[in-house]
């Protein structure tokens, strides 16, 4: 988690960012079905 933490910290792009949270959750795509959204100022977050 800490090497996750680290990853998220950095500059990662809006995409990485997502990569990271699905890889967390499990999965490998992103759909809105899967509760991913990334709102218009870049926040990734989960429903």
């Amino acid at each position: 988690m800490k090497e996750t933490r680290k990853m998220l910290n950095r500059e990662a792009t809006q995409e990485e960012q997502v990569e990271i949270l699905l890889s967390l959750l499990g999965s490998d795509e992103e759909t809105e079905e899967d509760g991913i959204y990334v709102d218009d100022d870049g926040s990734v977050y989960t429903l």
